[in-house]
């Protein structure tokens, strides 16, 4: 079965579940291509040199090309993207193939299907807490960041068992990441993955038990920062003495 042919079943599939948000990646390691189902909308998001190992990176032909599909940049992704009609399946399916192989596609394609969002997450408080904070390391302009930490509520990526996933480590402590919303992770993690949306005043204590070193809020974004192991103590301290989540 052709690459064209694979994508355009897949995309049918998508599109007939009938939920206005979800997505299908396709991978081919280590390349990867993503469709997102937007309403009547079909946006097409291949992956970018920025996502692959140094010695990987796109050369300019192959970039060329996949702008000259009409793929532009979205600010602030850095991929390039493009958005079609869902009655275009046919033509967004033979598009990406040709992505794909201008790519440099090499083996079977893997796809995941994923549905839309079962909750969805802004926390405008919160970001305008961190834009003070940012301006001014008042106390009380601290304070303010930590009481919308509580009230947030922040998605976490999850790993095979359904665990928060660590991203890294430091000084040997598991290091987690939150976001803000959706937006906040696809800038980090375009394929985004499994996750789960928690509560801040769940999500603290929970952190504390996994032995947390940090929290990172919202990293790779342009708007977030990083709570280290006593923040994070702190705000797992506050939630327990008004008797937990609420």
């Amino acid at each position: 079965m052709s690459t064209e042919t694979v994508l355009n079943e897949a995309l049918r599939a998508m599109v007939d579940s009938g939920g206005p948000g979800g997505r299908l990646v396709v991978e081919a390691p280590p390349l990867w291509l993503i469709f997102h189902r937007e309403g009547a909308r079909i946006r097409t998001e291949p992956i970018s040199s920025h996502y692959l190992p140094k010695g990987r990176k796109f050369g300019l032909e192959a970039v060329q090309g996949v702008r000259a599909e009409g793929f532009t940049q979205v600010s602030p992704f850095k991929t390039l993207q493009r958005v079609d009609g869902v009655e275009e399946i046919e033509a967004i399916a033979a598009r990406a193939a040709r992505v794909l192989h201008l790519l440099g596609l090499e083996g079977a394609l893997q796809l995941h299907q994923h549905q839309g969002p079962s909750e969805d997450t802004e926390n405008p408080a919160l970001l305008d807490a961190i834009r003070g904070l940012a301006k001014s390391r008042a106390p009380e302009l601290r304070r303010a960041m930590y009481r919308e930490m509580l009230s947030a509520r922040l998605l976490l990526r999850l790993d095979d068992q359904g665990a928060p996933l660590v991203v890294e480590t430091l000084q040997g402590w598991p290091v987690y990441a939150a976001f803000t919303d959706l937006l906040s992770l696809r800038l980090k993690e375009p394929r985004v993955g499994n996750y789960r949306v928690w509560r801040g005043r769940e999500l603290f204590p929970a952190l504390m038990d996994l032995k947390v070193g940090s929290l990172l809020i919202n990293p790779g974004g342009r708007l977030g920062g990083e709570l280290y192991r006593n923040e994070v103590e702190t705000l797992a301290r506050s939630t327990r003495a008004f008797g937990g989540p609420r």
